[in-house]
């Protein structure tokens, strides 16, 4: 009996103990790298801003902690002196893990112990960038001259395409409240339908059904996207016009408000 009080008693401990848990702390350390400071930076619209600069300790980590949670969003290593950077996503209940990378390649050797999410995007961007490696390589037949050589590109590469939109689909499926999926879901663009009409009526039809659903993959109340990279959203006024400003003034708005 007293066994099974003291475990009870060890569990509830460790249970309370995560769920006080608050802050962060994000432990990094970059192979090769010869500075004593690295920076945190993060997105918010389309500036970066610096969040915060640590030394590096004995063990060869640089540290961010702090006793306040860093807001959701897309997040900034950030190296001097030449700041070349790669991203970090952070999102509630996911502030405390550790990185271990290179200088040379920080994506491509990137090993990550505690995020799920950070796990899940590096995987995906390395999974990308070997299929843009097969893309060119399947593009220089694409304008061959030998037509048989030229449609066995042309099925390969759409063979590859067929292959990234399914990764990225199930990945929005299987994730769908992660910051990973935040940043692939507005390439899954839905197809645009058949107009009828004149060319200048179909013309317009196109331009009023992408207008309307431009931000079809975006969750525009998720205060996250403030602290993105997204193109998208910078592009919405030039793309729109008038229009468009209208329509991302009322954006920032909706997500700045409480």
């Amino acid at each position: 009996m007293k066994r099974i009080l003291l475990a009870l008693s060890a569990l509830f401990f460790i249970s309370f103990s995560i769920l006080a848990q608050g802050g962060y702390e994000i432990k990094i350390k970059i192979n090769d790298f010869d500075q004593k400071q690295l920076y945190l930076g993060y997105h918010y619209g389309d500036k970066q801003y610096i969040n915060d600069t640590v030394d590096i300790d004995d063990k060869g980590y640089f540290t961010f902690t702090d006793e306040e949670p860093l807001k959701g969003g897309v997040y900034l290593v950030i190296m001097p002196p030449d700041n070349q950077y790669f991203q970090l996503l952070i999102d509630e209940g996911q502030q405390y893990f550790s990185i271990e990378t290179s200088v040379k390649d920080p994506v491509a050797n990137i090993k990550i112990n505690g995020s799920t999410d950070n796990q899940l995007f590096y995987d995906y961007l390395n999974f990308l960038s070997g299929k843009i490696v097969e893309q060119k390589e399947l593009s220089k037949d694409k304008d061959s001259p030998d037509e048989s050589k030229k449609a066995a590109a042309n099925e390969k590469l759409e063979a590859l395409d067929a292959l990234v939109k399914k990764y990225q689909t199930d990945l929005v499926k299987d994730h769908p409240k992660t910051i990973s999926t935040m940043m692939v879901k507005p390439n899954l663009a839905s197809p645009m339908p058949t107009f009828e009409g004149t060319e200048e009526e179909k013309s317009m039809k196109r331009y009023v059904y992408y207008k309307k659903h431009y931000f079809d993959n975006l969750d525009l109340g998720d205060s996250r996207l403030l602290r993105t990279p997204f193109s998208r959203l910078a592009s919405c006024s030039r793309t729109f016009t008038k229009a468009g400003i209208t329509t991302l003034q009322t954006f920032w708005k909706r997500l700045e408000s409480p």
